[in-house]
Parts: C-alpha cells; sequence; structure tokens
C-alpha cells in the first residue's frame, strides 16, 4: 500500500558523479474501488534527479508525493539510470515514508530499499519494482 506521503531516495555509489536528470522513477499506480482494480490513465513520474550532479557517495531526496487525495493501494515503478563514462558500481532506490505530511523523513539510507542497478561501465538500465 503506498503512504499517504513518500517519495524516493538516491544513492550513487558508482565511482563517479551521476549528472542532473540522469535518473527517473515512473509509476503506473492502482487502486481497488467496490472490489475493483483500476489504474491511473497515464504513467506518472515519482522521481527525478534533478540535483546539478550526484557525487559518489551521496544521496538525492526526490520530491514529496502527496498521496492524500488519490488515495493510490499500490503501484508498478521503472527506475531508469544513465551511468557516467567509468562508472564501475551500484545506484540504490530507497522508499522514503513521512508520517506528518513531509516534515519528517527516515535518515538518509534507512528508507525502505526497493531498487538496485550495478554498472560496470556508462550505460542505460533500468528495473522494476512493485509497491
Amino acid at each position: 500500500m503506498l503512504a499517504h506521503t513518500y517519495r524516493f531516495t538516491l544513492r550513487n555509489e558508482c565511482g563517479q558523479t551521476l549528472a542532473q536528470n540522469n535518473a527517473t522513477v515512473t509509476a503506473r499506480k492502482f487502486k481497488w474501488s467496490a472490489g475493483v482494480k483500476s489504474y491511473d490513465a497515464s504513467e506518472d513520474t515519482d522521481y527525478t534527479m534533478d540535483a546539478a550532479s550526484l557525487t559518489d557517495g551521496s544521496y538525492d531526496n526526490g520530491s514529496t508525493v502527496d498521496n492524500s487525495s488519490d488515495l493510490w493501494d499500490g503501484g508498478d515503478f521503472v527506475l531508469e539510470i544513465t551511468a557516467p563514462a567509468s562508472a564501475s558500481g551500484e545506484f540504490y532506490l530507497y522508499y522514503d515514508v513521512s508520517t506528518d505530511g513531509g516534515t519528517d523523513w527516515p535518515t538518509d539510507g534507512y528508507g525502505r530499499l526497493v531498487a538496485v542497478i550495478a554498472f560496470t561501465s556508462s550505460g542505460t538500465k533500468s528495473t522494476e519494482f512493485s509497491l
């Protein structure tokens, strides 16, 4: 079940700096109503690494997603990353939940680990996960 208020946090451990907009999480969400499962009309982007850059060993916290009015129960998500030249290591994606509407969040790296993508060189990779 998707939380009332959530966000995604990305950790870069690829040995290189990730450039702006080179990581995204897209989603097709669903909810149940009167026993019928219905999907969002279109794919949403729930996270874009929009910092100027993300250095090796650093975290990027995504924007707050407010699920209080849509009340999505879950969804299928895709993390896509385009790694820079000489990348060698992993990217870790965490699902963070705030119980107070987005004021307080888990410490970086202590949210729920939902995806890992490993690189041995530059390129674009994606992986899917469900919440």
